[in-house]
């Protein structure tokens, strides 16, 4: 059963679901607090829509459109995002642990402090997305563009960032421990005072990235590109 505010709706009627939803979204109802677990919400637009604190474990929301909406605090485990329009989604304290976003773009969305534990961000788009304090441990980001994204102590302890993009990201005080960031393109960005001890940075683009005070315990950079980085302390 799926509760939306006071309304109880039968999950089996994945279709009415959807459009119910859609329906109060546009009529800027609040959806807080809205328990939509196991639901199939395939290509739903949820733009603008508030979902703050939403239960959605594990729901089926390819290729949805949720743009702009509040799932701030919202239960997204397990939950399915691929290729979903989350872009400038406030995402902050969120549950997204174990969730699937290949291909989903989150430009300038809000993920602060949010848990994307083992989750797959594979080819993701997180363009100037804030990812400030949050968990993203053992995740996949392949292939993922981080560029310009703020991982200001944020927490990416082996995680697959693999020919990922961070150009000019903001990894202050970030813990990469065990990261594998393999051809990764980490050109102009700010590491200062990051952990990356016992990270895979093989053929990595370092040039004018920022290493003040850098953790390299164990981290081979004899096959990354070095060109005019800083390594001040």
């Amino acid at each position: 059963m799926n509760y939306i505010g006071e309304v109880i709706i039968n999950s089996k009627e994945a279709k009415t679901i959807g459009q119910a939803l859609e329906m109060a979204s546009r009529c800027n109802a609040n959806l807080t607090g809205a328990v939509l677990s196991d639901t199939d919400l395939r290509g739903v637009d949820l733009s603008q829509a508030r979902l703050h604190k939403a239960v959605m474990t594990r729901a089926d929301l390819t290729g949805a459109n949720l743009s702009s909406a509040d799932l701030s605090e919202a239960d997204l485990f397990g939950a399915k995002l691929s290729w979903a329009s989350l872009y400038g989604t406030n995402l902050s304290k969120s549950k997204l642990a174990v969730a699937d976003l290949t291909g989903a773009d989150l430009s300038f969305a809000s993920l602060q402090e949010a848990d994307i534990t083992n989750a797959n961000l594979t080819a993701a788009i997180l363009v100037y997305a804030i990812l400030i304090k949050a968990d993203i441990s053992k995740s996949f980001l392949t292939l993922a563009n981080l560029s310009n994204a703020d991982l200001t102590r944020a927490n990416l302890s082996s995680a697959d960032l693999s020919e990922a993009d961070l150009f000019g990201a903001k990894l202050l005080w970030t813990n990469l421990v065990g990261a594998n960031l393999h051809k990764s393109c980490l050109s102009q960005a700010n590491l200062t005072d990051a952990d990356i001890a016992f990270a895979n940075l093989s053929g990595a683009d370092l040039t004018k990235a920022n290493l003040t005070d850098v953790i390299l315990s164990f981290t081979d950079l004899s096959t990354s590109d070095t060109t005019d980085t800083i390594f001040c302390s």
